[in-house]
């Protein structure tokens, strides 16, 4: 405003201009901020969230091994489910459907399975891959050479591209000694030193790859070997509630404990990178719980369908319909033509 113009106005007015260029200032300044880059815009803050859509969120793939595959989680959903479910339905925004390649590791080598694992995955150009359990699984029976098989497993990871999410390097001994004659075999386990050896190599190479996040998914065993409750992101498993996560052995997950390990995963991913935002991702375990069921009812009928016509059995065909008037009158005469032959 000149100067003659503020001589000859009223300071009322001169008060109110002064208000309406501080507030047109302010405006200027929430527009520039909005229009920064990495900002939300206004539009987009306004956008629903199932049709926004996060870069990083784009084309996940899950790998792993037996807490990763589920295939005892069957029995809870009355359908085939894994892991790359939970995270299919934890996530809210636009993303193109959860890829998965896991295997049970009854009776195979969970390395070289990894290894095909991150072949496949790589064909298909992920945005993000999850491997929570495929560190754990390549080196828990190999005692001392547990560290050439770690390395082996990374170059498989990094040879993918992509950023990753690993889970670390649950501790089992204890998990074994409670366990004798189950899955783990106390004597092939790597020694505490070589366990050592394997940690400081995990966080080197997260340290040098930079895309690449180590989410804690041993403190998940530790409370189970423990007893101990476990509090996840606003979750809340009890002693009561613990058998809930994993079975007898304390080391076979069930369901709640797959959905625990996404829960420590996602949190682990969301504090480490900006492009990582948690408020489109679900981490309410019973919500979580829920929506798997639920994206699982359309299979559930189908095996309903065939289990009850296997107990249905053999479907006899039907009667054949009477004889019309005709036909009973056809076959008398038939018959009354028989017997006269032979009596003649």
């Amino acid at each position: 405003m000149s100067s003659t113009l503020l001589r000859s106005a009223s300071p009322l007015a001169v008060l109110c201009a002064f208000f309406a260029s501080f507030a047109t200032c302010a405006q200027a300044q929430a527009l520039a901020q909005a229009q920064a880059p990495g900002s939300p815009t206004l539009a987009s803050a306004e956008q629903p969230i199932e049709t926004r859509e996060v870069p990083l969120y784009a084309r996940i793939v899950v790998l792993g091994s037996e807490s990763s595959h589920g295939a005892a989680w069957a029995s809870e959903v009355g359908a085939t489910v894994s892991l790359a479910d939970v995270v299919e339905q934890a996530i809210l925004c636009k993303h193109g459907a959860v890829a998965r390649y896991t295997d049970s590791s009854r009776g195979r080598d969970p390395l070289v399975d990894l290894e095909r694992q991150s072949r496949l995955a790589k064909a298909d150009k992920p945005t993000l891959v999850f491997a929570l359990d495929s560190l754990a699984m390549s080196v828990h029976d190999a005692g001392e050479h547990a560290p050439e098989r770690l390395e082996r497993a990374l170059v498989a990871l990094k040879g993918i591209g992509a950023p990753l999410v690993l889970g670390d390097l649950p501790e089992w001994r204890d998990l074994a000694a409670q366990s004798p004659g189950g899955f783990l075999d106390a004597r092939k386990l790597p020694s505490n030193e070589v366990q050592a050896r394997l940690a400081a190599r995990l966080s080197a190479f997260a340290r040098d790859e930079k895309a690449v996040v180590v989410a804690p998914v041993s403190r998940l065993w530790s409370h189970l070997e423990r007893a101990e409750p476990l509090k996840l992101r606003g979750n809340l498993w009890g002693r009561a509630w613990l058998p809930d996560l994993a079975a007898k052995d304390r080391l076979a997950l069930r369901l709640d404990g797959g959905i625990a390990l996404w829960v420590l995963a996602a949190d682990a991913l969301c504090r480490a990178r900006v492009d990582a935002p948690s408020e489109v991702l679900v981490f309410d375990a019973r919500e979580l719980r829920r929506r798997v069921y639920a994206s699982r009812a359309k299979e559930r009928e189908a095996l309903e369908a065939v289990e009850l016509e296997k107990q249905r059995g053999p479907q006899r065909p039907p009667p054949p319909p009477p004889p019309t008037p005709a036909e009973q009158e056809r076959a008398k005469r038939e018959k009354a033509e028989r017997q006269g032959r032979e009596g003649g």
